[in-house]
């Protein structure tokens, strides 16, 4: 007989030598005793004790023959969580995928010794991967970025007829972050008669991370001017005792502004908590990209989301300024014979910046309520004329400036069509618009009476009440010396000074009230009342002021020399000289050509400064400025792989909303097969919305979004660069849910499992139970 396996009672080397001594024993009885009677006896009763002798080793030594026991076959897939989460441990013990290794391995030992099959073994995170070597588990190490629990149960449970395991157990911490999708994992698993078990494993070990959550940043500014960007940072298991350094830096690695994080105290219930930093600093002139890192903590689990590049776009465009003024005046600046225009004080001042540029007009009759706009140069001091340019006759030649000043101008320079265009212009196009006071301004010029009373921040009172010729100083209230309008010196203490120091004004504009939610920046000093003197407002996208002095000419004789009076080179400013109205407008050549010797410097640096700021604040939200014709965004600075990034664009080629409703606007991400995705116009925002889905597979630092529309035939295309923000969803929320895993195991018929032999008994159990239904 082919035994091929012996169970011995005792160790073999004890049996052999019992038999050997007990045969030894019988042959020398049989040779050296009393001789059987008769002899021929003695033989056979040897080899019968020698016999009985072997039988009885051979009992001792139990041999046996293997054989298979017919058990149901297994069935059963053991899905083992591979996720980065898998990975903490207690300090001084063992990690999560080290726990989950082991209870495999002792379930493995208690099916064997129950000689049954052993069930199929898979790695699963974002993917699911057969284990053909369980051995190769103890040395390895889990990474996954994320849990995608559902994805690996509907792979499992989509697999040919027949390949389809009858019994599941899940072994994770529970940390899925594609529980939308188990619902869908559920019904195939029900359809198919699939059990569904849990093991959890792991205890709470909030891991050290800090990450960069989000990032604000503004698309497109000016040159050379401040910058704030807007941080989010987050953490978990760093203590609020750690301070971690945060830094921007320029593309060539230069730091340019930093600050500091530290976690806040834990929230209740534990989880991460956001803190907000503002990084600020001044941009150089041309398109820089820019690098944020948050210094890593000593023993943080990932520190490729401490780091974030983006980029600002600086303008190429200048700001344009349509500057439409009444005053004819010029004045001597200096002793060499130099003379400025009442409206150089200003437009000198914005040339200075190389940031804006602009385009003046002048009624050659300031008292005539008719259309006698003309452009306008100066020469020396001396108004020359060109007649060939008028306000724009033309939307789109309107929509080509972003700053609008309207100072003592008679209305009937305009038509209610222009005035409607302007008020759309700021509505829609985010432009500033300023009214100066003047006899043909406000009421006075029976502009309540015209569109520009929507978009004028003042409430103007009737004609016959509306002017002040008497002298009057300003006070600034405390509320908005910060305003950007009052920031003529980068040092608070001197700027206080200078707003202190403002001149006094000769006459103004009155009005009933500025409307409610207008923005007061001056009143009357000589009242008790807050009489206001100059007023902003929002208008839809746009901005505007009431200036209700005038900025230069007579009421502002004082004005125009804003600046600091011990200067000792400062030039000096006399006086007026009126180069008439009308029939009596003449240009002096002679007059225009008497200047000698070099420039003078701006005689009032500080009223030409106010007026800079001005311009800036109220072109801040042009979209000429910004863009041309089409104008795309993102809502965040950084874009994340595996999400939806909402996207917008504003069509600046077209205007009305029925237009806007007939195009067809799309946005796709700059990537090989990305698929392109109509946007919807959204009324209220007066833009093209929608979402693009980012690849979880998407490489790189940064992302391009391309936007494109038709108008007219004609094809307008922009593009936008988005940063790629990585982030770890396992290590946000680490804790282990066994919440999440015992309702799992509920729903999918199962239960949560013990320890190995609980859990090599539930098998067993289950499969035969499959096996009788089947």
């Amino acid at each position: 007989m082919d035994f091929s396996r012996l169970d011995p009672a005792f160790p073999v080397p004890l049996i052999a030598a019992m038999a050997g001594i007990a045969a030894l024993f019988t042959v020398y009885r049989a040779v050296a005793g009393r001789p059987l009677r008769p002899a021929w006896l003695q033989f056979p009763v040897v080899v019968l004790r020698l016999a009985a002798i072997a039988l009885l080793a051979l009992i001792l030594l139990n041999p046996s023959r293997p054989h298979t026991v017919n058990h149901p076959e297994s069935g059963a897939l053991i899905l083992l969580d591979d996720s980065a989460s898998m990975s903490l441990r207690p300090e001084n013990g063992a990690s999560r995928w080290d726990e989950a290794v082991a209870w495999l391995e002792g379930t493995a030992a208690e099916i064997a010794e129950s000689g049954r099959a052993q069930p199929a073994v898979a790695r699963f995170s974002t993917e699911v991967t057969s284990v053909t070597d369980r051995d190769s588990l103890a040395g390895h190490r889990p990474s996954g970025v994320e849990t995608r629990l559902s994805g690996a149960l509907l792979d499992a449970l989509e697999r040919p007829a027949g390949r389809t395991p009858r019994q599941i157990v899940v072994v994770s911490d529970g940390r899925s972050q594609d529980r939308a999708d188990l619902r869908r994992a559920l019904d195939a698993a029900h359809q198919r008669g699939t059990v569904i078990s849990t093991r959890l494993t792991g205890t709470d070990v909030p891991p050290r991370n800090a990450w960069i959550a989000a990032v604000h940043a503004p698309r497109t500014v000016r040159a050379m001017t401040r910058v704030v960007v807007h941080v989010d940072i987050e953490s978990t298991g760093i203590s609020p005792s750690e301070t971690l350094p945060l830094l921007l830096r320029d593309e060539k690695g230069a730091e340019v502004a930093r600050s500091e994080y530290r976690p806040p105290e834990a929230a209740p219930g534990g989880g991460s908590q956001g803190v907000e930093r503002a990084l600020s600093f001044e941009i150089g002139p041309r398109t820089t990209r820019y690098s944020l890192e948050l210094a890593p903590a000593p023993g943080e689990v990932a520190t490729d989301d401490n780091r974030f590049s983006f980029t600002v776009e600086v303008a190429s465009a200048k700001l344009r300024v349509l500057f439409v003024e009444g005053t004819h005046w010029k004045r001597p600046v200096g002793t060499s014979g130099h003379c400025w225009n009442d409206m150089e004080f200003m437009t000198r001042a914005w040339e200075a910046t190389g940031e804006i540029d602009y385009e003046c007009l002048t009624p050659v009759s300031q008292y005539t309520s008719s259309v006698n706009l003309v452009g306008v140069t100066f020469v020396n001091g001396e108004m020359l004329l060109d007649r060939t340019r008028r306000f724009p006759e033309r939307r789109e030649e309107l929509f080509l400036f972003d700053v609008i000043f309207i100072g003592d101008v008679p209305v009937g320079n305009f038509s209610e069509e222009q005035m409607q265009w302007v008020v759309d212009w700021v509505n829609e196009r985010g432009g500033g618009f300023l009214m100066g006071g003047g006899h043909s301004a406000f009421d006075v010029g029976n502009y309540d009476q015209t569109p520009w009373e929507k978009i004028i921040p003042v409430d103007m009172k009737a004609y016959g009440e509306g002017l002040m010729d008497n002298r009057f100083p300003i006070r600034i209230p405390d509320s908005v010396r910060d305003h950007p309008l009052w920031r003529v010196s980068p040092d608070p203490e001197e700027n206080a000074l200078i707003l202190d120091a403002h001149p006094e004004f000769l006459g103004m504009n009155r009005i009933r009230r500025a409307k409610p939610g207008a923005v007061v920046l001056a009143v009357r000093g000589d009242t008790g009342d807050d009489e206001p003197v100059i007023a902003s407002q929002s208008y839809g996208r746009g901005l505007s002021i009431a200036f209700l002095p005038d900025p230069n000419g007579w009421w502002g004789n004082d004005y125009l020399a804003w600046g600091p009076t011990d200067a000792p080179d400062a030039p000096a400013i006399g006086g007026f000289v009126d180069l008439g109205h009308g029939q009596s407008f003449r240009f002096n050549e002679e007059a225009a050509q008497s200047a000698t010797g070099p420039p003078p410097s701006h005689p009032s640096p500080w009223y030409g400064t106010y007026w800079v700021n001005l311009v800036k604040w109220l072109g801040a939200n042009s979209v000429r400025w910004h863009r041309d014709k089409l104008a795309g965004r993102v809502a965040m600075a950084a874009a994340r792989p595996g999400h939806a990034l909402p996207v917008a664009v504003e069509v600046l080629a077209a205007t009305g909303p029925e237009t806007m409703l007939s195009l067809d606007v799309g946005a796709r991400l700059d990537l090989a097969g990305s698929p392109r995705v109509r946007l919807e116009y959204d009324r209220d925002r007066r833009e093209f919305t929608g979402d693009l889905a980012v690849p979880a597979t998407v490489s790189g630092e940064q992302v391009g979004v391309v936007f494109d529309a038709t108008v007219d035939g004609s094809a307008f295309t922009d593009v936008v660069s988005v940063g790629l923000r990585r982030d770890h969803p396992e290590f946000t929320e680490s804790a282990p849910d066994p919440v999440f895993l015992a309702d799992l195991a509920r729903a999918g018929g199962g239960r949560v499992l013990g320890g190995p032999a609980d859990a090599a008994r539930w098998l067993a159990e289950a499969a035969d139970e499959q096996a009788r239904r089947a």
